[in-house]
């Protein structure tokens, strides 16, 4: 960007942030501005180590887990946490004939299915927050964003759409079981899904960017921070940018200490389930546009449904951002849990990226039914 000032993002990419001159994220800083930014990642280190090592000190006392405390609380601070969902004896699904009608069981606070929303389709929340979304009236609002070709019209025709990326790039599936479902070879790990999203979405015009960057490796509970920096970076240089998709992959874990597959048929095929979770500003991050994060989430899911309605899990609504407040259209996308298998997630990757291509492109295929 030629070391000039960076501007102000437009409103339509989001909520949140504004680049200021004092800002330096086109590459070009001066010596200053790298210095003030060395040290205020080394003092973003050190407060989280002394918060971390005081939370676990007082949950210790208190007969508390106090790693568990604290990577919920600096999920609240920085962005979230890894998802892992722990089934109770009672929620255990069921196996054999009636195992097409078992449920991964919610959070408990859980809202009630809607009523059906068209053609029997429905949505349920695992909600976690105090918000009551009406998902009737979150699914049938106007698209929040602009169609492919608007967008195009605004920038170049080669301008970047999507951005996909791996706050938790580190995470791995059944094949990594042996390294505690995590590995840093991205032909192995979460990151080979989000590249079949991306060549997908590409094969379809749709210009995406593809971040591989293991934020996740040198240090987990600065993952979301790093991403952040990540994410704000690629705004500034590409405004037109629409999308942003945080790919993940779940831990189901049962009573016994092992992991649970979240698959569904498609077609013959084994596949992993899907999961979207969108994040609010119930955590205190200033998310005010999460609804159409939300509604993005429901018009994709709908459209996944449609080619298969085993596939999509509820939506979870958490209290923490997980970095979607930059734009309209940023959703976390979990694909399976670490005992599926790669296969799985890379078939079950191809439907979301048609989804998304649909939805891109401006086929709204909610004004149909």
């Amino acid at each position: 960007m030629d070391g000039q000032e960076v501007k102000v993002l437009p409103s339509e990419h989001g909520y949140g942030w504004e680049a200021t001159a004092n800002e330096s994220l086109d590459g070009s800083s001066s010596a200053s501005s790298v210095i003030s930014k060395v040290l205020s990642i080394l003092l973003a280190a050190i407060a989280v180590l002394f918060f971390s090592s005081t939370v676990v000190a007082v949950a210790g006392v208190l007969g508390i887990d106090g790693t568990y405390l604290t990577r919920m609380m600096l999920g609240e601070l920085v962005g979230g946490m890894q998802n892992v969902t722990v089934l109770t004896p009672d929620s255990i699904p069921l196996t054999g004939e009636n195992e097409k009608d078992s449920q991964i069981p919610p959070s408990p606070s859980v809202s009630s299915p809607k009523e059906p929303l068209r053609d029997g389709f429905s949505i349920t929340l695992t909600n976690e927050t105090p918000y009551s979304p009406d998902m009737n009236e979150i699914l049938n609002r106007p698209r929040a964003i602009p169609t492919l070709r608007e967008i195009y019209s605004t920038y170049e025709d080669d301008a970047p759409v999507v951005l996909i990326l791996h706050t938790h790039g580190c995470e791995g599936y059944a094949n990594s079981a042996s390294s505690d479902y995590r590995t840093e070879d991205k032909s192995e790990n979460i990151v080979a899904v989000g590249k079949v999203i991306a060549d997908r979405l590409n094969s379809a015009g749709i210009n995406t960017i593809h971040c591989e960057t293991l934020f996740d490796a040198d240090d987990f509970n600065l993952a979301y921070y790093n991403a952040s920096l990540t994410i704000r970076e690629t705004l500034a240089e590409y405004p037109s940018v629409s999308y942003i998709i945080d790919v993940h992959r779940d831990s189901v874990m049962l009573p016994d200490g092992t992991f649970l597959p979240l698959t569904t048929d498609l077609n013959g095929e084994s596949a992993a389930r899907l999961m979207f979770v969108i994040g609010t500003d119930h955590g205190g991050s200033g998310h005010i546009g999460w609804e159409d994060n939300l509604s993005l989430a429901a018009r994709l899911q709908y459209a996944v449904w449609c080619t298969s309605p085993d596939m999509m899990r509820s939506i979870d609504l958490r209290s923490a951002s997980f970095n979607e407040q930059y734009t309209r259209g940023s959703l976390l996308l979990e694909v399976g849990s670490c005992a599926n298998t790669l296969e799985e997630a890379k078939i079950s990757a191809e439907i979301f990226a048609d989804a998304l291509i649909s939805e891109i492109i401006g086929d709204d295929s909610l004004a149909e039914h």
